[in-house]
């Protein structure tokens, strides 16, 4: 069950406030998806969602959940205003107990996420994953 992302920064997509203890943060199933807006790349973002999931089952605390990052380029807008954009990466970061602690973990580690060309940006997203029930 995906129960939110966490709080955005400059190089994640627009949010609005849910007034939870997190602040500004948005949901990924609706809000990030829509935010997308390419039936395509919700596509392949659901695809290697899928395929991480023995990673997810594999790495899932008893009480608790998993913190997946899912990685999207962006470029820079075209003379329309219009964006592209596509799918980097996505992987298991952390696992914690609450999501505060999942992110401090993924905070703190080193890591090396992947770049992208000129003309674009990163822009991650942050799922806290738990167990349905």
């Amino acid at each position: 069950m995906i129960q939110e992302v966490l709080p955005v920064s400059m190089n994640q997509p627009p949010a609005s406030s849910d007034g939870d203890a997190w602040g500004a943060g948005i949901r990924l199933a609706a809000r990030l998806l829509d935010w997308l807006g390419d039936v395509g790349l919700k596509l392949r973002v659901d695809d290697e969602l899928a395929a991480l999931q023995p990673q997810i089952n594999a790495a899932m605390p008893r009480a608790g959940g998993v913190l997946v990052v899912v990685g999207i380029q962006e470029s820079d807008p075209d003379p329309t205003g219009r964006r592209l954009r596509s799918f980097i990466d996505a992987y298991v970061a952390a696992t914690g107990q609450t999501p505060g602690e999942a992110f401090e973990v993924f905070r703190s580690a080193d890591r090396l996420d992947q770049g992208t060309p000129p003309g674009f940006i990163r822009r991650d997203s942050l799922m806290w994953i738990t167990k349905a029930g």
